[in-house]
C-alpha cells in the first residue's frame, strides 16, 4: 500500500517527493582570487638553508647524546649480567 504522497495520478510513484531527496540543482561555480606566490630572494634562501643546517646539527647532537647514554647503559647491564652468571657458575 502506498501513501497518498508517494503516488500521483495513475498510481505511478512520485519521484520528486520521495523521502528527503531533492532534485539535483546545477552547481554554482565561484571564482576565488589566488594571490601570486612571491619567490624568496637569494638571502632568504640562504637563511633558510642555514637554519635547516643548524636544526640538523642540533638534532644530531641530541641523537648522539641519547645513543651514547643507551650504549653506556647497555654495557653496564651486560657487565652485571656476566658477573651474575659467573657467580652462579662458581656457586655450583
Amino acid at each position: 500500500m502506498r501513501w497518498a504522497w508517494q503516488t500521483r495520478r495513475g498510481g505511478v510513484p512520485c519521484q520528486c517527493t520521495r523521502r528527503n531527496f531533492q532534485r539535483h540543482k546545477p552547481l554554482v561555480v565561484m571564482d576565488y582570487e589566488v594571490p601570486e606566490k612571491r619567490l624568496p630572494t637569494k638571502e632568504e634562501r640562504e637563511a633558510k638553508k642555514a637554519k635547516a643546517r643548524w636544526d640538523a646539527e642540533q638534532n644530531l647532537a641530541v641523537r648522539k647524546k641519547s645513543d651514547d647514554a643507551f650504549h653506556e647503559n647497555f654495557e653496564r647491564l651486560k657487565a652485571e649480567r656476566l658477573a651474575r652468571e659467573n657467580n652462579s657458575l662458581k656457586c655450583r
